[in-house]
């Protein structure tokens, strides 16, 4: 059996599935195969089985792991079986932020959003013009959440729940909030981003619904740019430290 970690004594079975994740995501427990035994694991561990359970249970939530009831628990293809908390796991697993998946979630990002813009500009009212205008000269909103709640009134726009809801996704991940504290670090990436706030509502107010997929797809793609590039560079500082 592989060995696992003892834990500390808070949020234990959150230190659990953390464990058992990373050798699932590692390829050290494979598809099909069956983990030890719930008796087996508290005893290594240290902890309860009712903790041990709860894990489990989580890890089937994620789409990691199938529970055969009388047999055991059994290792899941992640790739046909994960979902979006995966997703969210698998970007902040082990150090730092996975830049390879996050890049494949900024293309999903990319390929979404042009989109939302089109349908705001297409389906936006009065009202939502007066919102949007309201946060993008409310100066006393700090940059990163004033971002997120504009992103968050055009997706409203839209009127296209599947689309805020994945929006909601990104930006409450925690994951939003990071990188832009990266991106905005760079006072160019905040001129450039204001810009933006006046090209997009402009759009969205006139009903220019190429105009406005266009705006928000060249502004995704110049953030995505700086973004892993600020990202790659400090990892890279990191390995050198």
């Amino acid at each position: 059996m592989t060995a696992l970690n003892p834990l500390q004594k808070t949020r234990l079975h959150e230190g659990i599935v953390a464990q058992l994740q990373e050798k699932i995501l590692s390829g050290t427990y494979r598809e099909g195969d069956r983990l030890p035994a719930e008796r087996d694991l508290a005893d290594s561990l240290d902890v309860n089985r009712s903790t041990v359970r709860e894990a489990i249970k989580k890890l089937e939530m994620l789409g990691l792991v199938e529970i055969r009831h009388g047999d055991g628990v059994y290792v899941k293809n992640y790739l046909d079986s994960g979902n979006m908390d995966l997703l969210r796991a698998l970007i902040t697993a082990g150090d730092g932020i996975n830049v390879g998946i996050l890049k494949g979630l900024l293309d999903l990002r990319r390929l979404i959003l042009p989109d939302v813009a089109y349908q705001a500009a297409l389906n936006r009212t009065n009202a939502d013009l007066e919102e949007m205008e309201r946060v993008i000269h409310d100066d006393s909103i700090p940059l990163n959440d004033r971002d997120m709640i504009l992103y968050r009134l055009i997706a409203r726009a839209s009127r296209n729940v599947p689309f805020l809801i994945v929006l909601n996704f990104f930006n409450n991940s925690g994951l939003v909030a990071q990188l832009l504290t990266y991106y905005f670090s760079d006072r160019s990436n905040i001129r450039r981003t204001l810009r933006f706030y006046d090209e997009i509502y402009g759009a969205i107010r006139g009903r220019e619904t190429e105009k406005a997929r266009k705006i928000m797809h060249d502004l995704l793609v110049f953030a995505e740019r700086k973004t892993i590039q600020y990202l790659t560079e400090h990892q890279e500082r990191g390995n050198k430290q």
